[in-house]
């Protein structure tokens, strides 16, 4: 019995440094990408800082969605979307569009975040912590046994941000 507890005691330590974790990835990337998308809807001269995104079908149904669940309001819907939002704008095409003048400066701590190759990088990382996301969610236990190099890659990411804002 004292192992089966230990087991789970174990498990659940991991769930939660995984989950809170996440948790810091994805609120400092909604706090940071409307404030960087900002500056190109303003040179684009749209009001809002998702106008500048890519209008593809995902996004508006995305976009469409968190308003309607933020009482039909614009105001601080992005808390309403979804991680997925967040992880199909780190996305290739998006390198010349979003990431050169206006993304990367959400990575302060990027060496080169200019380079092809850092944006690259910051894409992987994302898709991996969108996939691990998604485990923690769906409790897939077995798929969880690299904690300790999970953890690594989201600290990565947190770490390339320049650490949680305050």
């Amino acid at each position: 019995m004292q192992s089966r507890e230990y087991f789970y005691a174990v498990e659940l330590k991991r769930y939660v440094v995984l989950y809170f974790l996440l948790g810091v990835v994805e609120h400092e990337f909604r706090a940071r990408v409307p404030i960087a998308l900002s500056d190109a809807a303003f040179t684009l001269g749209k009001l809002d800082w998702w106008e500048a995104l890519p209008q593809t079908p995902q996004n508006v149904r995305s976009i469409k969605r968190a308003i309607e669940k933020n009482g039909d309001s614009a105001f601080g819907f992005e808390q309403k979307l979804p991680f997925s939002f967040w992880r199909f704008i780190f996305v290739g095409e998006n390198y010349l569009t979003l990431w050169s003048d206006y993304l990367q400066g959400i990575f302060p701590s990027l060496e080169r975040p200019l380079e092809k190759r850092s944006y690259d990088q910051i894409c992987n990382r994302i898709y991996r912590a969108y996939e691990l996301r998604n485990k923690v969610a769906h409790y897939e236990i077995m798929a969880l046994q690299k904690f300790e190099n999970e953890k690594r890659q989201l600290l990565w990411l947190i770490n390339a941000m320049g650490g949680p804002s305050a």
